[in-house]
């Protein structure tokens, strides 16, 4: 008998990614292509004992209209109803589900200000949800499944790149593991060790080095944490914020960071790609920049606000990765950035630095933890990628050749 893998994946977000609890609402968002899969999940969280699952359909080619035909005024409002919503999944701590399917080229020859717009007014109109998701009150979860414009995207001229795309999926998510949610398990237990050593040396700084000239000194906050496989919220529940997922990931001090990083992947936006980029930084803030194309696409995200132009993430993932091993550039930020060491601008997670949860914005701005209402991962690391841990002057090797380097007899 052939294996259900829709049935298999929607079992695993619910338990492992989300780890619903009985009586617990659900709340999630898909695209209308991908309703099928989100009645699969819809289902498979009743079966778990949710109280109430609760749906939202999004249509990019609706959106994709409405960056056409109105003004940036229009674009810019957010209705108060869907500002309550959200702050409702927040309150009640909802199980948040998001399925990404948007195509990488949907807003392409859209006016990029619009994109923008909506872009910020949606972060700024969020802002409750996204602090108490970053700062890990509820538990959430994304996930990908394909959409037509976006398997044609990864396999053009492909007559079969919907299925093709979808398998990939599937790999990268370990569904074709006998046992998928043991995989997982075992999986969490490889990343909790890197991250253990990590958090133990208590590193000063990280140096990166590579031949596309990325040069570049990443200072850490005091009594940083790195995780990986899975996070706990605030009140003890474990939970995969991101699936797939081969990172584990901490924050950088925000003043900290001098030096030149390129980029080793696309960057997929909003609906719009960068290509071939880089920043310079320097005491922590992006100073210049560039891009092959896609240039305006970097300055929307870095005059978001104050905090746009700063690091808030630093992920450390082997090159030899399932998802690198694939051999396929996905354009989507989801998976590309698990075969591919990263950066993120913006926000930093609370739970990067030890007691940070329990800290008012100004007292982990204190500690090093960047704050904005944007958090854009970017894609740095290559086959020849050398990093080194810096304590009280002497260096360690993280990262050689691409791959993990740890001595953890050390």
């Amino acid at each position: 008998m052939q294996k259900d893998y829709e049935k298999a994946y929607a079992e695993l977000i619910i338990k492992k990614g989300v780890a619903l609890k009985k009586d617990q609402e659900v709340f999630l968002v898909s695209s209308v292509e991908t309703y099928a899969f989100a009645r699969k999940i819809v289902e498979c969280a009743y079966e778990n004992g949710a109280k109430k699952v609760t749906v939202l359909y999004t249509d990019e080619q609706v959106t994709r209209q409405r960056f056409l035909h109105e003004d940036e005024i229009g674009i810019s409002h957010i209705e108060k109803w869907e500002i309550a919503q959200r702050d409702i999944i927040a309150d009640n701590k909802c199980a948040y589900i998001c399925i990404l399917s948007e195509s990488p080229d949907a807003y392409v020859d859209c006016d990029a200000n619009k994109v923008v717009a909506l872009s910020r007014a949606r972060h700024k109109a969020f802002v409750k949800f996204y602090d108490m998701s970053k700062g890990n009150v509820f538990k959430w979860c994304l996930v990908g499944y394909p959409s037509t414009s976006w398997a044609n995207k990864v396999f053009p001229n492909d007559e079969n790149a919907y299925e093709k795309l979808k398998m990939r999926i599937f790999e990268a998510m370990r569904l074709t593991e006998q046992d998928p949610i043991k995989a997982w398990e075992e999986h969490g237990e490889c990343l909790k060790k890197s991250y253990t050593y990590l958090n133990k040396m208590q590193f000063d700084e990280f140096r990166y080095k590579n031949s596309l000239g990325t040069n570049l000194s990443v200072g850490m906050c005091k009594n940083y944490l790195f995780a990986g496989g899975g996070e706990d919220t605030v009140d003890g529940e474990h939970f995969i914020a991101n699936m797939p997922t081969e990172e584990v990931f901490s924050a950088p001090h925000k003043l900290k960071v001098n030096g030149t990083v390129y980029s080793s992947m696309p960057l997929i936006h909003n609906g719009q790609s960068v290509e071939d980029f880089y920043f310079e930084f320097k005491d922590g803030k992006v100073v210049s920049y560039g891009a092959k194309s896609g240039k305006e696409v970097l300055e929307g995200i870095l005059t978001t606000d104050n905090g746009s132009s700063y690091l808030g993430e630093i992920a450390l993932v082997a090159y030899d990765t399932p998802i690198r091993k694939m051999n396929t550039l996905f354009y989507n930020t989801l998976f590309d950035e698990n075969a591919s060491c990263h950066f993120a601008l913006g926000s930093a997670y609370t739970c990067s630095v030890e007691g940070a949860d329990k800290m008012s914005k100004e007292e982990q701005e204190k500690v090093g933890l960047n704050y904005s209402l944007e958090h854009v991962d970017f894609m740095i690391g290559t086959s020849d990628l050398e990093i080194f841990g810096v304590k009280d002057g002497k260096e360690y090797p993280i990262f050689k050749n691409g791959n993990w380097a740890l001595n953890f007899e050390k």
